[in-house]
């Protein structure tokens, strides 16, 4: 939930970066 308030104030950089690394690592959210 607050990744989406996150990304709206983050560039869209950060915001791919972001779910790229939630990809690889789901365990980690």
């Amino acid at each position: 939930i607050e990744t989406l308030a996150n990304s709206k104030s983050v560039p869209p950089q950060a915001v791919s970066q972001a779910s790229v690394k939630s990809v690889r690592r789901p365990m980690q959210l």
